[in-house]
């Protein structure tokens, strides 16, 4: 049995033999050998035949002779043995690059929801002010009171609907105090109906007699000519939007 000897072509303190073992006179048999263990062991030979360096096939005249191969500069890998020549990301640097991508999109995110729910909120307080707008509105075409003047108002403790009135239709009301602890969740329009597209937002109504206290004004539990109505539009979203009217006698 004959063998090649295969020399690296590398530097002197790497040199390496390689021997291939010729264990059938067919030249492609060998060849094939031959271009299966170096390329496994990470070796490109360089374009030359055994005949054309030599021979050193069995059953040749020429002696065996050396074939440089040089080291390999493509992708080759036995999968086992060898390893690729290229450079590129593990899955353990690419999973490493997704984690910071996330870390630094997260506040970015953050900020982007916070600024998507002021926008919404904007939008929700900006339809509970105009709710509260409207019914006050509605609410300032009644006369003060149901006793026309030089009479004496309603008492206290009548504030409210009055004889002939219905409590869940505001058409019936005439005077301010009429809409004393009235409300409605969702909003209504003056016939009863419920208004469109304001499922969440509740309005209530609260009447009372207020009279002058130094500076201010302050709740009276007798009957003054001063009535004091607030308009309070509720929403699980946002505050209270609250509005506040002082009505006179006079």
């Amino acid at each position: 049995m004959e063998n090649i000897a295969v020399t690296d072509n590398r530097s002197s303190k790497d040199f390496r033999t390689l021997l291939i073992k010729n264990e059938k006179p067919a030249k492609n048999t060998v060849w094939l050998r031959f271009l299966r263990d170096n390329l496994s062991a990470g070796f490109t030979p360089l374009e030359k035949t055994p005949d054309e360096v030599g021979g050193g096939y069995p059953g040749d005249s020429k002696p065996p002779s050396s074939i440089t191969v040089s080291p390999i500069k493509n992708n080759i890998s036995n999968g086992i043995k060898g390893r690729s020549s290229l450079t590129g990301f593990t899955y353990i640097e690419v999973l490493m690059a997704i984690f910071v991508l996330a870390m630094g999109l997260i506040p970015l995110l953050s900020q982007f929801y916070i600024g998507f729910q002021g926008n919404k909120n904007a939008e929700t307080i900006s339809m509970a002010t105009d709710l509260a707008a409207d019914l006050m509105e509605e609410i300032k075409t009644c006369r003060f009171d149901e006793n026309l003047y030089p009479g004496p108002a309603v008492s206290p403790a009548s504030l409210g609907i009055d004889q002939g009135e219905v409590a869940d239709l505001r058409s019936t009301f005439d005077d301010v105090d009429d809409y004393n602890q009235w409300q409605s969740a969702p909003p209504q329009s003056l016939d009863g109906t419920a208004l469109a597209n304001f499922a969440l937002f509740t309005r209530r109504v609260a009447v009372d007699y207020i009279t002058i206290s130094g500076s201010g004004w302050v709740h009276s539990d007798l009957a003054t000519n001063y009535k004091r109505v607030i308009v309070t539009v509720s929403h699980p979203k946002i505050n209270d939007t609250t509005l506040e009217t002082i009505f006179t006698y006079f």
